[in-house]
């Protein structure tokens, strides 16, 4: 994680908005302290106070004050895959509004990053990383306790979306097309593409390849199994097919890969 810029309790006049139709180059997230306006899909929602919302880049996002001061804490960041990767391990919603019943704790973190930011103290990036993660476990740990979701497009498909992700990585080995999947949830093809993107930050096809992917790696260190059987356990058609595909993510051929480990 890179972060950008921060900052903490920003206090804005009714007059307040933000207006990006083509989101930035970078990830959001706001804490909102104040009611507000978000616009979804040409509709605007009324979002209460202790809310938050964790924009991907380039995800359009639109808000502005509700007929009184607007506050919030917030900060700019660059996301890696890791970062990716730690979200949707902690079942953190992207690009969507999230009601909680107490924000004190992420208050906190987010003081103590922007204080880290503005100083020249030693270990400061160590610093800014451990209350970044920090906030997003206690985020986690809210989410738990209240699982308070607002009825957003998004938030309308997630917990089918999540069964149907939790199922991909559990199965890798079965062979689903888009249209499958988007059919099992009623939607059209690309409303089903556009929904899974928002919600994980990432597309189908990215997370069916990952956890192939993932599956071969296991085969391949704890298992003395042919090429020929993981690929068939791993929903591939062929050796062929899967070993083109992990030296395009991976770098190695499987062999490669079994004899480094």
């Amino acid at each position: 994680m890179k972060l950008i810029s921060i900052g903490y309790n920003h206090v804005h006049d009714e007059s307040f908005e933000v207006n990006r139709p083509n989101g930035i180059d970078s990830w959001l997230f706001l804490l909102i302290r104040t009611p507000g306006v978000f616009r979804y899909d040409q509709k605007e929602l009324v979002v209460k106070e202790n809310s938050f919302v964790l924009f991907s880049n380039d995800f359009p996002h639109c808000y502005k004050a509700y007929n009184q001061n607007y506050a919030d804490d917030w900060f700019h960041f660059i996301a890696t895959d890791e970062d990716i990767a730690f979200f949707h391990s902690l079942n953190i919603p992207i690009n969507q509004v999230v009601s909680l019943a107490d924000t004190s704790s992420l208050n906190a973190s987010i003081r103590n990053m922007i204080y880290e930011f503005n100083s020249d103290n030693l270990y400061k990036s160590e610093l800014i990383e451990i209350n970044y993660r920090l906030l997003f476990y206690k985020l986690a740990r809210v989410l738990c306790n209240n699982h308070t979701y607002y009825p957003t497009k998004d938030s309308i498909y997630f917990a089918r979306m999540q069964a149907l992700r939790n199922d991909i990585y559990n199965n890798p080995q079965i062979d689903r097309s888009v249209d499958s999947m988007a059919a099992e949830l009623s939607m059209s093809r690309s409303a089903f593409q556009h929904n899974y993107k928002n919600i994980f930050g990432r597309s189908i096809i990215t997370d069916i390849i990952n956890s192939r992917l993932r599956k071969v790696k296991y085969y391949l260190t704890t298992t003395d199994m042919t090429l020929e059987d993981i690929a068939a356990q791993c929903g591939y058609h062929n050796q062929l097919h899967l070993i083109r595909q992990f030296k395009q993510h991976c770098g190695l051929t499987p062999t490669q890969y079994r004899k480094c480990r």
